[in-house]
C-alpha cells in the first residue's frame, strides 16, 4: 500500500521529469525545481485539486504532461517563477 507522502513524491517526480522531457522547462529550471518543489507548491499553481488526480492508485501515470497540465490547469510559468524567486 502506498501512503500519501509516497504518492505525493511520485507525483512530484513524475511532473518534473515530464516537464523536462517534454522541454517545457530546461535543465537549469529542472535542477532548481528538484531542490525547491513540494506538493503544496504545485497545488498552489493548479486550479483543480491534485488529490483528485493522485488518489486513485497512481492514476497520473496514464496521462502525458499536456493532459495533466490541462486537467489540473497547472500554471507552469507561475510555478517556475515562484521556484526561481524562492
Amino acid at each position: 500500500m502506498i501512503n500519501n507522502k509516497k504518492r505525493e513524491n511520485y507525483f512530484i517526480e513524475y511532473i518534473l521529469d515530464e516537464l523536462i522531457n517534454s522541454e517545457i522547462i530546461n535543465e537549469e529550471e529542472y535542477k532548481l525545481a528538484i531542490c525547491k518543489t513540494n506538493f503544496k507548491l504545485i497545488q498552489k499553481h493548479c486550479k483543480h485539486n491534485i488529490k483528485s488526480f493522485t488518489e486513485p492508485i497512481l492514476y497520473f501515470y496514464f496521462f502525458d504532461i499536456d493532459e495533466i497540465i490541462d486537467y489540473l490547469e497547472f500554471d507552469v510559468a507561475g510555478f517556475m517563477n515562484e521556484i526561481k524567486n524562492k
